[in-house]
């Protein structure tokens, strides 16, 4: 009996990112080992998509999913598209990444956790993203007014926490990259944005940025969309401290994904300055340039 794998025929954009494969994984793992990138993986993943939404929706899956990389050409799919989750960060970690210009002696990772924004398994859907972004946006404004020249730029993430009842809860939260002001101007402008509802413990959490290829890790790891449960166990001093984050998996995953296949990937983004105006041009960009670019970079880079 043959055991020969049926052949397949790539055309179009699949034909072009198939054959350069190689190249755009060992870009990606050259800025962190975790990286990888698979042409048929990110379609199978698609696939799996497609069935998790058929199962919260009947038809949600093909109306908000693309059906295969040859769709996906354009942007403005959803957020929960897997090739169009491979556009973006095709787009963060080439285009954008090289227009980012910096000294590095004030360049921060901000992670940002208002936990007003926290809604319980079920509710996901009543989370207004546009309130949200709009206030990270303002405070970008605030920044401003002191650092005339400062840059920003970040995307929402939306992770799950268990909850005491054995629930879990959703936790948006953003990861912003921000430029030219100081630690201090950045914790006061943010803290003073927080929702009445807040109530994290470490609401804002700021790390230095000291080289290009630390800004590159970061721009990686807020362009990877992945839901995590965020687990906490008990230390020995008797306080709460993270774990590991597991993937969430069955319903909550379900709740996610619908929600993220409501909206479009680029809402989820947010600039200001520079990173503002590529970002502005970014949705109707296709996906065979962007990619064209990457690989460029890396050229120029030697990764």
């Amino acid at each position: 009996m043959s055991t020969n794998k049926p052949t397949i025929i790539r055309t179009g954009l699949e034909r072009f990112l198939y054959d350069n494969e190689f190249e755009i994984r060992r870009y990606f793992k050259a800025i962190h080992p975790g990286n990888t990138f698979s042409v048929d993986g990110i379609a199978s993943s698609q696939q799996r998509r497609v069935q998790i939404l058929e199962t919260v929706r009947s038809g949600l899956g093909r109306e908000t999913l693309e059906s295969s990389w040859n769709r996906a050409t354009y942007g403005g799919s959803s957020a929960g598209c897997a090739f169009e989750q491979f556009r973006v960060r095709a787009w963060i970690l080439g285009e954008l990444s090289a227009s980012l210009q910096s000294d590095f002696s004030n360049l921060y990772h901000l992670t940002l956790v208002d936990t007003g924004y926290r809604r319980e398994a079920g509710k996901l859907r009543l989370f207004n993203l546009n309130r949200c972004i709009l206030r990270a946006i303002t405070t970008f404004h605030d920044l401003e007014r002191t650092y005339p020249d400062m840059w920003a730029f970040g995307s929402l993430e939306i992770s799950a926490t268990p909850t005491a009842d054995d629930g879990l809860a959703f936790e948006p939260h953003f990861h912003i990259l921000i430029d030219g002001a100081s630690e201090e101007a950045i914790r006061t402008a943010f803290r003073s944005r927080l929702t009445a509802k807040s109530g994290a413990l470490r609401p804002i959490h700021l790390s230095r940025v000291s080289t290009r290829a630390e800004m590159l890790v970061v721009l990686s790891y807020l362009s990877k969309v992945e839901p995590n449960i965020r687990q906490q166990i008990l230390g020995r001093n008797g306080r709460l401290i993270s774990a590991r984050p597991n993937p969430l998996k069955g319903d909550g995953y379900a709740e996610w994904l619908a929600w993220m296949a409501a909206h479009r990937a680029d809402e989820l983004l947010i600039g200001h300055g520079p990173a503002d105006h590529l970002l502005n041009d970014f949705p109707m960009r296709e996906m065979q340039p962007i990619v064209e670019e990457l690989l460029r970079l890396s050229l120029r880079e030697g990764r």
